[in-house]
Parts: structure tokens; sequence; C-alpha cells
């Protein structure tokens, strides 16, 4: 588990929800753009839930461990959905 860093607010999401997320602003970023998501999260009980982040040149965004990997589970679908917003390159 991740604590996902959105500006300044943190949201707990699994490794490759974070690694996807990590990945794709850095796309956007290289080619000036930005773009809305809806992130699966988890919150401190372990409930799953959604959170709508701006992705955005000059929006930090970074990804710290988080102490609830018991939590964890994959998420592919969230992972392919970003993958297929990404432009060729």
């Amino acid at each position: 588990m991740k604590n996902l860093m959105c500006g300044a607010m943190p949201i707990l999401v699994t490794d490759d929800v974070a690694h996807a997320v990590l990945q794709y602003t850095a796309l956007l970023a290289q080619i000036e753009a930005s773009d809305i998501v809806i992130i699966p999260t988890v919150d401190n009980i372990g409930f799953a839930s959604e959170t709508t982040v701006l992705l955005a040149v000059g929006v930090p965004v970074a990804a710290e461990a988080a102490v609830w990997d018991e939590l964890e589970e994959k998420n592919p679908t969230f992972v392919q959905e970003l993958a297929e917003r990404t432009p060729p390159r």
C-alpha cells in the first residue's frame, strides 16, 4: 500500500495504482497536459472508495510506503484504464 500525495492530500492506494498514477502524471507533464482521474482508494478502515484528482503540471504527486499492507489488493482494471489513456509516444 502507498500513501499517494496529490497536492497536499494523502490518499491510500495499492502499489500498482500508485505506480500507474505516477507514470501517467509523468507522461502528462512531458506533453504539458492535464487530466481528471477517479482513483480507487481505501479508507482507514479498509473499505473501498474513490477519490477524484486533477493531474497536471504544477500539482505535486508523490507516493510513500503505508503501514496498511494487509489491505493490498491489486487493481488491474484501473491500471489498464490509465494505460489506455496514455497517448503513443
